[in-house]
């Protein structure tokens, strides 16, 4: 599915029904938390994601490629300062693109898991970010907030 998704919009929906997954199926959310739920659900707890590097990058507004500014993995993308764009030539298969800030309810202060292999291509405008290797930082480091 290709599906927007949101609370403060008309235009957007705030549910989606009957997914399908299958085994393997691949599932990226760009942007929003949501709450999955299936009847159907395997209940084994997940394996958390182990960590590959304990170093983190400082991204400020400019171009950045995967490979050449740093090394290609899974990162989990956190908010420092200033209201811009963060952008991945990957965004449709496993990337970000994505306001980041704290002034408009459009933005977002995290990103989890974000698939930048190598020569991928970043566009980062007007913000700086840090980018952790996923598994790092825990994952309620920065907790959502209920709508």
């Amino acid at each position: 599915i290709s599906q927007s998704m949101g609370l403060y919009n008309s235009s957007y929906k705030s549910t989606f029904h009957a997914m399908v997954l299958e085994d393997g199926n691949t599932f990226s959310i760009n942007g929003p938390t949501l709450k999955l739920t299936s009847t159907d659900a395997s209940k084994e707890e997940l394996p958390g994601r182990e960590p590959w590097s304990e170093e983190g990058y400082v991204l400020t507004s400019g171009n950045y490629k995967v490979g050449r500014d740093f090394e290609p993995g899974v990162y989990d993308i956190f908010y420092d300062e200033g209201y811009g764009y963060f952008d991945t030539s990957n965004s449709y298969e496993g990337g970000c693109s994505n306001n980041f800030g704290t002034d408009s309810e459009w933005s977002i202060q995290v990103f989890y898991h974000c698939d930048l292999p190598e020569g991928t291509e970043i566009s980062v405008s007007e913000l700086q970010v840090t980018l952790y290797p996923s598994g790092l930082v825990p994952v309620d480091y920065y907790t959502p907030i209920e709508p």
